[in-house]
C-alpha cells in the first residue's frame, strides 16, 4: 500500500475519537455488563477455557475477545477502558484495512481516502467500536481475509491470511467469521481470479485458520456435547435465524428505518451513489465492474440479516466497510467525471462533497458520544444510573436479594453490583430486607437509597 500525509491524518483523528474517554461511560446492557461479567468470571474463577456468566456455562460466543479483555484485566486491572480497549484497536485496523482493500482494488489513494474517511464518520460503526462488542472486531478480521486475498493477486504469500483472518473470525463471533468467503468468491467471479485455488500459501493459510478456529469447538464439544450443540451450535446460530431470541426489530420494514435513522447521511447516500454505477459504466468499465462487485458483496451479506429473524443494529457493522467503499468508488467516479467533462464546477462538487463530511462528522459525534436525545444517549443516561445503584448495593451489602419492577435491563446493575442476577419483584415477597429497583415515577414507602431520572433504588426493612 502506498500512503500519505491524509492517511495518517485521518488514522490519528480516528484514534482520538476511538480512544478520547474511552472508559468515561459505564458498561451499558446489551451487551457490555453481560460481556464484562462474562470477563471478571474468568478472571476470578480462573475459567479460561469455558466461560461462564452467573456462574453456569456460557456458549453463546466465542472467546477470542474475552480472552484479550482477561490478559488485559489481569495486567492493569478492571476498568471500563480496558474492558473497551481491544474492540477499540481493532477499530483502527478496520480504517487501516479499508484504505488497504480500496488502494489494492482500484490502485488510487483517492478513493482509499475516501473510503476510510466514510467508514470512520459512520456514527454507528464507531460507537460500535467504543463499546465491549464483538461486532467491529470480527469485521476487523473479515477484512484482513478479504485484503490478505487482494494483496495475495500481487504477492501470493498474502493467501496465507485468508484462512487466518477467517479463524480469527470464527473465534470471535462464530459463523460470521465467514463472512470474507463470499466477497472473495465474487471477486474471483468478476475478475477471473482463481489462481490462490492452485497456490500451497493458501491451503496453508486454511490449515493455520483451522489450527485458530478448531481447537475450541472441539474441546467444548466433546467436554459439554449437549450443551454445547444445544446452545452454541443450534441456539445461537440457526435459531436465531427463525425466530426472534433477543428482541430488537422483528420486521424488515422497520431494520430498514433504523438504519436510516441511525446511519445518517450515508444510508440515504449510498441509494443515491447507484446513480454513479451508471456514470461508470459509461465511461469507466473497469471502475463499473468493481463497483458492482461491492454492490453485490453488500446485497449478499445483507441479505443474511434480512432473512434472520433477530434484527439488530449492530449486525449490519461488517456490511459498512464495504458500503463505504461502493460510496467512495461513486464520490471518485462523479469527480472523475467532472473533471474530464465539467472542470469548471470541480470546485463545487468538492465544496458538497466537504458539507457531506461535515455533516457525517458531527452525526457521529452525537451517536458515538451520547449527545442529543437518541437511543444511545438515552442508553447511557440510563446505565449512568444503573452503575451508581450498583455501586451502592455492592458497597453496603453483598447479601441481601436485589429485585426489579417494571425494568427489563438488568446486565448493568448486575455487574456493578458484585455479579448478583436481580430477580423480578413479587409482592408475595416476604423474606427481608431486600433492595427493590423502581422506575422513578413509582413510589414506595421504604428507605430510598438512590434516585435518578428513570430509576430509584430502595432498600426494604
Amino acid at each position: 500500500m502506498k500512503y500519505n500525509s491524509i492517511f495518517f491524518v485521518i488514522l490519528i483523528l480516528g484514534s482520538f475519537l476511538a480512544f478520547f474517554m474511552l472508559g468515561h461511560n459505564p458498561l451499558i446492557d446489551n451487551d457490555e455488563a453481560f460481556y464484562a461479567q462474562v470477563v471478571k468470571e474468568s478472571v476470578q474463577n480462573g475459567n479460561y477455557i469455558t466461560l461462564t456468566q452467573s456462574g453456569n456455562n456460557w456458549f453463546d460466543k466465542p472467546p477470542l475477545i474475552f480472552w484479550m479483555d482477561t490478559v488485559l484485566v489481569k495486567i492493569f486491572g478492571f476498568s471500563e477502558f480496558i474492558l473497551r480497549f481491544p474492540s477499540s484497536l481493532l477499530l483502527i485496523f478496520c480504517l487501516i484495512l479499508v484504505y488497504g482493500c480500496a488502494y489494492e482494488i482500484t490502485g488510487k489513494k483517492r478513493v482509499a481516502i475516501l473510503s476510510m474517511l466514510i467508514l470512520l464518520t459512520t456514527g454507528l460503526f464507531l460507537e460500535a467500536g467504543r463499546q465491549l462488542r464483538l461486532d467491529v472486531p470480527v469485521t476487523a478480521f473479515i477484512l484482513f481475509s478479504f485484503y490478505s486475498f487482494l494483496r495475495g493477486l500481487r504477492q501470493p504469500r498474502w493467501f496465507m491470511g485468508i484462512g487466518v483472518g477467517i479463524g480469527l473470525g470464527i473465534m470471535t463471533k462464530s459463523v460470521i467469521g465467514f463472512f470474507s468467503i463470499p466477497a472473495i468468491i465474487l471477486c474471483s467471479l468478476f475478475f477471473k481470479k482463481w489462481n490462490y485455488l492452485r497456490d500451497r500459501n493458501f491451503y496453508f493459510g486454511l490449515l493455520l485458520g483451522g489450527i485458530i478456529g478448531l481447537p475450541w469447538h472441539i474441546y467444548e464439544w466433546l467436554k459439554y456435547p449437549i450443551e454445547f450443540s444445544n446452545l452454541y451450535i443450534m441456539k445461537f446460530i440457526f435459531v436465531r435465524i427463525q425466530e426472534n431470541i433477543l428482541g430488537g426489530v422483528s420486521t424488515n420494514a422497520v431494520y430498514v428505518m433504523n438504519l436510516i435513522n441511525y446511519y445518517e447521511p450515508w444510508f440515504i447516500i449510498f441509494f443515491v451513489c447507484l446513480i454513479g454505477i451508471f456514470i461508470a459504466m459509461k465511461k469507466y468499465k473497469q471502475m463499473f465492474r468493481v463497483h458492482l462487485l461491492f454492490l453485490s458483496i453488500i446485497i449478499c451479506l445483507s441479505f443474511v440479516f434480512f432473512i434472520s429473524s433477530t434484527k439488530l443494529l449492530y449486525y449490519f457493522i461488517p456490511i459498512y466497510p464495504f458500503v463505504a467503499i461502493f460510496i467512495a468508488l461513486s464520490f471518485d467516479s462523479f469527480l472523475s467525471f467532472v473533471e474530464k467533462f465539467y472542470l469548471k464546477h470541480k470546485d463545487f462538487v468538492i465544496f458538497t462533497y466537504s458539507l457531506i463530511f461535515i455533516f457525517s462528522f458531527i452525526v457521529t459525534i452525537y451517536i458515538s458520544f451520547g449527545f442529543g436525545n437518541n437511543y444511545f444517549a438515552q442508553s447511557l443516561n440510563l446505565a449512568q444510573q444503573e452503575k451508581s445503584m450498583g455501586e451502592i448495593m455492592n458497597k453496603n451489602s453483598t447479601s441481601t436479594p436485589i429485585y426489579i419492577h417494571m425494568h427489563a435491563y438488568w446486565d448493568t446493575i448486575a455487574y456493578y453490583s458484585g455479579g448478583r442476577r436481580p430477580q423480578a419483584y413479587d409482592e408475595k415477597i416476604t423474606s427481608r430486607p431486600f433492595y427493590l429497583i423502581l422506575p422513578s415515577q413509582l413510589k414506595l414507602q421504604a428507605k430510598i437509597l438512590y434516585e435518578g431520572n428513570d430509576l430509584s433504588l430502595y432498600l426494604v426493612q
